[in-house]
């Protein structure tokens, strides 16, 4: 029986979060790079738990931290977090909240610039800023042929100090077009220069183009996919994995050949079989397919490519002591059952369950390991 320390016998599944192996992809990371880094906090740290991580990454070198919601930048105010927060998306003109918690907003539209230097000018309070240029994402941003008349609008507010211009790289994985994209962030960087308008912090790249594409780290990096050790890019480095998702076995049953087992009743046992219950199923996002626009050719055909290794060789989904694990029938909503015939796995162990945690539900507890 599997001893763990800190979790209630209650309960059935947990994550275990790997502080040193986040450490050290960060520092891998910093060295690869040598750019100052921004920790990509979003989505509840990609599941990791952000009120769990975030002093762990504030004390191993990051000088900025990034969220996508002014909840998530409350949210490290109020554990103790003391360094610079960027919102990255829309602030929903959510500015007193911003302000209130000296969170620093990117601005993309120029009514949320004229809202936001108004309630600065009643405050008589300056606040920083950046600004998002739109090469070629589409979702918010200034477009190259608002530059000129955001040029103006930022010389003629006061209490607006804008410290930084940032993009987002789409495609980071496509040379040609990740190219234009920066040809095009350089070309409005540029003239704001010509026009009197310097930003401190320049920032483009994201985890993959911050290791592939040296020409866009500027002279601040958004890392996220790296930190928790997720390995998208082509530059020669190792990450570790961050996380394990741990399930109890709620249940071991003996059952006979000729057995069937799950809804469809698409598996017969061949021999008699040891059978383990998992307090596990597609409600955790266990087992299911998260699919790509099948509209598109090269997605249809990667889907279908994906399709045809999983049924020659599917990938292992759980793992009892480093030993791959099958599933026997069909996962259902909330059970699934395993095959523990050549284990000595009991009622009670844990095994590992291959979930990425960023779609493991926030209710389920998250615990800090060296």
């Amino acid at each position: 029986m599997i001893e763990l320390e800190s979790v209630d016998r209650t309960t059935t599944k947990y994550v275990k979060i790997y502080k040193q192996k986040i450490i050290n992809n960060i520092h891998k990371a910093k060295k690869y790079i040598d750019t100052p880094v921004m920790a990509v906090v979003k989505s509840n740290a990609y599941g990791h738990d952000l009120k769990l991580i975030s002093p762990v990454l504030q004390d191993s070198g990051v000088s900025w931290f990034g969220v996508s919601t002014v909840d998530e930048g409350i949210a490290l105010r109020e554990i103790g977090i003391d360094m610079p927060i960027l919102l990255l998306a829309d602030p929903m003109q959510r500015f007193e909240d911003l302000l209130n918690y000296d969170i620093t907003p990117t601005l993309s539209y120029f009514e949320d610039v004229k809202m936001l230097e108004e309630l600065l000018s009643e405050r008589e309070q300056q606040k920083n800023a950046f600004i998002a240029i739109d090469t070629g994402m589409g979702r918010y941003g200034f477009i190259e042929n608002q530059i000129d008349d955001l040029i103006q609008v930022i010389k003629s507010t006061n209490w607006i100090s804008y410290i930084g211009a940032s993009t987002h790289l789409s495609s980071a994985a496509d040379k040609k077009f990740t190219g234009r994209q920066l040809d095009l962030f350089n070309a409005c960087i540029e003239k704001f220069r010509q026009n009197g308008i310097e930003f401190p912090i320049v920032t483009a790249a994201n985890s993959l183009a911050a290791m592939d594409f040296p020409e866009s780290r500027f002279n601040l990096v958004r890392l996220g996919n790296i930190i928790y050790g997720e390995k998208i890019f082509k530059a020669d480095i190792s990450l570790e994995k961050t996380w394990d998702f741990m399930v109890k076995i709620i249940r071991v049953r003996d059952i006979p050949s000729g057995s069937y087992v799950g809804y469809g009743h698409t598996f017969k046992a061949k021999r008699d079989m040891k059978l383990g219950i998992l307090d596990l199923g597609y409600y955790d996002g266990f087992s299911t397919v998260r699919k790509k626009d099948p509209t598109i050719f090269i997605n249809f055909a990667k889907t279908i490519y994906g399709a045809m290794r999983d049924f020659i060789k599917p990938t292992p989904l759980v793992y009892f002591k480093d030993k791959p694990i099958k599933i026997v029938g069909q996962v259902s909503m909330q059970l699934t059952c395993i095959d523990l015939t050549d284990t000595d796995a009991q009622e009670g162990d844990f095994v590992r369950a291959m979930i990425n945690p960023i779609y493991i539900k926030e209710n389920i507890p998250r615990k800090l390991e060296e």
